[in-house]
């Protein structure tokens, strides 16, 4: 690839979740980082405010909380 490497894209699931039991809102992403993800994953927190908390997973593994 010409310019150099590039990060290859990873997936991530976030899910939104609310201090009462309820089905959690599931999101599949692609992103370069679990940083990245995060800020995706808040921005999904203000586009969805009666959901208090963003998990995210990399696979079986939860890496953020907020």
């Amino acid at each position: 690839m010409p310019g150099g490497q590039s990060n290859p894209m990873e997936r991530f699931e976030i899910r939104l979740v609310d201090q009462r039991p309820r089905t959690p809102l599931l999101f599949v992403t692609s992103h370069e980082s679990d940083s990245e993800a995060a800020r995706f994953a808040r921005l999904l927190l203000e586009r969805h405010p009666e959901f208090h908390v963003a998990e995210i997973w990399k696979g079986m593994k939860m890496v953020r909380k907020i």
